[in-house]
């Protein structure tokens, strides 16, 4: 800016010179240069054509304080106005889901297991679809935790807990404890999951269930040697439970006693009144 206001006063000195020695040839008298006042308009308007020459070619290249000014501009001119944040989406409360219910799930002993699992904690278990995705290896019940079946924030999908009839019995059972054990510190009342029990599910799936499957086949050894166990544990327990306790019925007991419900049908001579 500074070397075109140079340029620019050289110019008018220049013409002011021509001037005067015209008037000086001509006879006449001397002739005034141009006045201050004059001088800073000629200064102003250099310095303005110097910033629309910056302007246009972009402000770079060491450009004038103008031509930065004017690509401020542009930028706060371009800059895209604020946008509201989108609505936050409705909180969904995830719940225990049964999946993978086979059509005859009203006579399927692992589908019954995991209902009566569901009363007999209190815990609610909803509808939770196909599960094919999660556990495809899996083709009877499993346990899920996340938002019901049909929601659009992915329904029927979620953290598998456990699968297969005792699985679940025993997953309910434990969170059930670990409700009567946040109960103000409540250990004192009968454990809803203990060991004796666990070892009763392995009993039930390793021992009576194969021994019913076998009898239905005609071989009833197993099977008697398998309800003899029950039978002693019934009786010492009050021919209440195969564990004892103040509950009269327990995951093991529900376990054995669906196996034999749901089962092949069981000679009575393999029965005894305990049983």
């Amino acid at each position: 800016t500074i070397a075109t206001i140079e340029r620019s006063l050289a110019v008018i000195s220049m013409s002011n010179d021509d001037k005067t020695n015209t008037n000086n040839e001509g006879g006449g008298g001397e002739s005034k240069g141009p006045s201050k006042k004059e001088l800073k308009k000629l200064a102003k308007k250099a310095e303005k054509d110097a910033a629309k020459a910056a302007a246009k070619q972009g402000g770079g290249g060491g450009g004038s304080a103008g031509g930065n000014t004017g690509a401020a501009d542009k930028t706060k001119a371009g800059a895209a106005k604020p946008t509201s944040p989108p609505a936050a989406a409705t909180a969904v409360t995830p719940e225990f889901l049964l999946a993978n219910v086979p059509s005859d799930g009203a006579s399927d002993p692992c589908t019954l297991k995991a209902c009566m699992a569901s009363v007999l904690f209190s815990i609610s278990l909803s509808n939770g679809g196909a599960c094919a995705d999660e556990l495809p290896f899996v083709r009877g019940p499993a346990l899920l935790y996340g938002p019901p079946a049909g929601d659009s924030s992915g329904g029927g999908s979620g953290p598998v807990l456990a699968f297969g009839g005792n699985g679940i019995l025993k997953a309910l059972a434990l969170l059930a404890e670990r409700a009567r054990c946040n109960d103000h510190g409540n250990v004192e009342s009968a454990p809803v999951m203990s060991a004796a029990m666990d070892d009763w599910l392995e009993f039930e799936r390793c021992r009576l269930r194969p021994a019913v499957a076998a009898a239905s086949s005609g071989d009833s050894k197993a099977l008697e040697s398998a309800l003899k166990v029950v039978e002693t544990a019934l009786e010492s327990h009050s021919g209440v439970s195969v564990v004892g306790g103040n509950s009269p019925l327990t995951a093991a007991d529900a376990a054995i006693s669906l196996t034999l419900l749901h089962g092949p049908t069981i000679d009575d001579r393999f029965l005894s009144p305990a049983l």
